[in-house]
């Protein structure tokens, strides 16, 4: 008996933490408890008194719930059951830039035309040979649902990438090239180690990460090398980016999208 009744606290404890993020993810960009119950599916058979707290929803939740909110607003679903990992869903492109402009191409077949991609990072000064810090890099989609608009949902395309480990700096070149081929426009900002690594941890998440930052710089000075003050430096990392770019599984990619090669040669 004991140990049944312990398998239901826990059971129910579990449910009230899934509940608390559900509620923390609407929250986050701008949602109250009460416009969520407004756009949640009305099949679900939420009703609107299940919105006033997290303990509430619980009793009512349905399981189609995680898998809708996690749709909607490209969240990673393991996250929501047992909040470890990654917030958001990963687009990995480490050392395979296909991967990115495949992500990049879906979007645009998709219209968007409100993509923003943001660098933060930790390091003091990034555009310098020295810099050593943590990278993020995320991707922000302005969407609507059920008539509200002035909502979005992030993709993480850079969890844990580190200034001061060359590679990493090539594929953030690489990665950067892309997107300025696809038109998305590019922003850094800084934010502390501690920051990212809570953001890496699934402590924050992405509007939480943003709303804290220390500052801003400009990644896509790496991109243009009149702009930039180390001129020798950003041409070895831009070659290095190249490898990437020119390697076969990107050799029908850079066909199609005019200028990334010319973008960072």
């Amino acid at each position: 008996i004991a140990k049944a009744i312990s398998w239901r606290k826990k059971s129910k404890d579990s449910a009230l933490a899934v509940c608390k993020r559900m509620l923390r993810v609407f929250a986050s960009v701008g949602v109250s408890d009460m416009r969520a119950a407004e756009m949640v599916p009305k099949e679900f058979g939420v009703p609107m008194r299940a919105w006033s707290s997290p303990d509430e929803l619980r009793s009512e939740m349905p399981a189609e719930l995680t898998s809708w909110l996690s749709k909607t607003f490209s969240i990673e679903k393991a996250w929501l059951l047992d909040g470890s990992g990654l917030p958001y869903k990963l687009v990995s492109g480490y050392k395979d830039q296909q991967q990115y402009f495949d992500f990049f191409s879906e979007r645009k077949a998709e219209g968007d035309q409100s993509g923003l991609l943001t660098v933060i990072t930790s390091a003091k000064a990034p555009l310098s040979r020295e810099a050593s810090g943590k990278i993020v890099v995320l991707y922000q989609q302005k969407i609507t649902v059920a008539g509200n608009d002035e909502l979005y949902r992030y993709w993480c395309l850079a969890p844990d990438w580190w200034f001061g480990h060359s590679p990493c700096v090539s594929n953030l070149v690489a990665l950067l090239a892309i997107a300025n081929a696809f038109g998305v426009p590019i922003v850094g900002k800084l934010a502390s180690e501690r920051k990212l690594t809570e953001f890496r941890e699934g402590k924050l998440l992405a509007s939480e990460l943003l709303d804290r930052f220390l500052g801003h710089w400009y990644p896509d000075d790496y991109l243009f090398p009149a702009k930039a003050p180390e001129y020798e430096w950003h041409s070895l990392v831009r070659s290095s980016a190249n490898e990437y770019l020119a390697s076969d599984s990107l050799s029908k990619a850079r066909l199609t999208v005019e200028g990334i090669q010319l973008r960072i040669g």
